[in-house]
Parts: C-alpha cells; structure tokens; sequence
C-alpha cells in the first residue's frame, strides 16, 4: 500500500537507522552513558550517521561539545580521534518538550535521513508528550523509538503510556530498555543460566539458598533529584533486580509486578530491621540537569 502524500514508509525490519535523535542530551544518563557510549561506537566503526542531542538546558552547540569531553575524560578517557569523529556528528536542538517549534527544528535537523532512531532518555513522565510530538511533526515515520525504564508508575499508567507509543510506532520499532540489564555481565548470567546443559538442571530455587547482589555507586542524587523525586529508587532500581533474580523461568512468567515490588520491600525490612528502610523524598533543592 502505498504511503500517503507526505508521509515516510515505515523503516524496513533490519535496515540501519540514519539518524540519530537523544532526548535528555544534558541530563545524567547521557553524561554516564550515551557519551562513552558513542565514543565506543565510532571507535568500533559502527557510528557514522548525524547525532542530534536534544534538551532544554539554555545551552549551545559548544556547550553540549564541553559536556561530552568532560563525560570522556570522567568515564573511560577520550579518544582524540574519535571525539573529534563524535563532534563532528554531533548537533544540538535547545527547546522545551512541550513546544511544537522544537519538533519543527528536529524535523529540519533530520533532512534527509528517513529512519532515525529516538532515544528517550528523560523522565518518564515526558515520554507520552514528546511521543505525540514526535508523531505530529512527521519525526516518527519510518522511525524507531527507545524507552528507557521505568515505564509507567503502575499497571494503568503502563497501559496508557504503551497505547500513546503503539498510537505513532508500529510495534517492531519500539525498543522498551533497562540499559543495565544490556550489560555484558548480565547477559553472561542469562546466558549462563538459561542456556548451560550442564548447570541450568540445577541452578534453581532447589539447590541454590540466596543470590546476592551488590550495586556499588560512588556518587549519590546529584543533578537526578527530578527523576527521583518522580520515580523513586524502588521504581528505578529494585523492581529490576527483583525480576532479575526470578530463577524458575515458569515462575518468571507468572510474577506479578505489584506483589514483587512488596515482597521485596517486606523482605528489605526483615532484613535491615524496623526503621531501616527509608523511601526518600522531595530531593527540590538539589541541583537539577533536565
């Protein structure tokens, strides 16, 4: 069927994506992350199409530049070679999520690239309104999208948030991510558990009394206490590693999310004893990257 006048074909299953498109380019994820990240890939040969940073922050071009050297030098150390490769496909829309006139930059920013790929690594409670802005301005036809956790704040919220998504991307070009659990470490586990002969007869609640897991950070709130204030650490984090730590695949398939977040949290507290858990909150005064 052909596309209406006007409109861009949805992207191919398997075609590369031509552009692309990082909400939240200032915030704390990008900072960690996506920068040493792309540095990586253009190390690799495997980035050589337009990136365009997107973020409300009153920044420049160079500004944004500044931030990813400063990522570098802080996680992994710069590569001359390929920050300069980076800067060079690097480009910056400063605008608020809720304007349309931001959308009509990116529309023009992307020219013509027909399958850019959209990272959304903001708050989540943005992702409904800069989906729909995506769809309104023609940024997402051919377009993939990637929604880093949490994704809604309950089961209702998840199923509003996932009917805005499916409303402007087709299915297969939605990435739903916990960029943590896309670790090497943790696909390691998956594979070593799941997929060894010799240990998975064994590996299960049977034969194994506890797991373990220890998340070790050397910073705290810093410039995220938006997010938190929002989210939550048992959002952001324990959920996860609850899930994760399902060692029965049937029981995996079974798991309420809502009775999962509870026992752990119940589990938490015979742990540590009373008083020993403290959900925090109202982190406003903290310095704020968006």
């Amino acid at each position: 069927m052909p596309s209406p006048a006007g409109m861009r074909p949805p992207a191919p299953a398997g075609l590369a994506s031509d552009a692309l498109v990082f909400f939240g380019a200032t915030g704390d994820l990008a900072y960690k992350q996506i920068f040493p990240a792309l540095q990586q890939m253009v190390l690799h040969g495997e980035l050589n199409v337009p990136v365009i940073g997107v973020a409300k922050a009153g920044w420049t071009l160079e500004q944004l530049q500044q931030r990813a050297h400063a990522s570098l030098s802080e996680h992994g150390g710069v590569n001359d070679a390929a920050f300069a490769k980076l800067i060079g496909l690097l480009e910056y829309i400063d605008g608020d999520y809720q304007d349309p006139a931001t959308f009509t930059q990116l529309r023009q920013k992307l020219g013509a690239a027909c399958r850019p790929t959209h990272y959304l690594a903001i708050p989540p409670s943005l992702f409904g309104a800069v989906v729909e802005a995506l769809g309104r301005s023609g940024c997402a036809q051919g377009a993939r999208v990637v929604v880093e956790k949490p994704f809604g704040r309950d089961l209702k919220s998840a199923q509003e948030l996932n009917a805005i998504i499916n409303s402007v991307f087709p299915e297969d070009a939605i990435f739903r991510i916990d960029h943590f659990l896309g670790k090497e470490a943790v696909e390691n586990l998956l594979f070593f558990r799941f997929a060894n002969t010799f240990l998975e007869p064994i590996w299960d609640k049977r034969y194994i009394h506890s797991v373990q897991i220890t998340m070790a950070e050397k910073f705290g709130i810093q410039g995220r206490g938006k997010f938190y204030d929002e989210v939550g650490a048992i959002r952001d984090v324990v959920q996860n590693l609850r899930l994760f730590s399902r060692l029965d695949e049937a029981e995996f398939k079974k798991v309420d999310l809502h009775e999962s977040i509870d026992s752990t949290i119940r589990l938490l507290s015979r742990y540590y004893g009373a008083g020993g858990i403290c959900l925090l909150k109202d982190y406003g005064e903290l310095p704020l990257v968006d």
